[in-house]
């Protein structure tokens, strides 16, 4: 089972429900923000830092790749990048 503390930063709130429920279930602490600036709120005053952040690309606010950078500059979080697409 899970340990630690997850940041989900997702916009969708089905999406965002969808992940956070599987974490959940799983026994993480999750934390759920639907904006960039949100995520990056979070993570600056967090603390310890989360042990894992899962970042949409597309927000409203920042893209998703703005935030990592902007998360790069203050954290030492390591970063992996992949993408899920939905199918129609």
């Amino acid at each position: 089972m899970g340990q630690g503390t997850i940041l989900v930063i997702e916009d969708d709130l089905g999406v965002s429900r969808l992940i956070c429920d599987s974490l959940e279930t799983a026994r993480f602490q999750v934390v759920s923000v639907q904006s960039g600036r949100a995520g990056l709120d979070i993570l600056s005053k967090a603390s310890p830092e989360p042990d894992v952040v899962i970042l949409d690309i597309n927000l409203p606010d920042l893209d998703g790749l703005s935030v990592c950078r902007e998360l790069r500059r203050f954290s030492d979080a390591g970063t992996e990048h992949f993408q899920l697409q939905r199918q129609s």
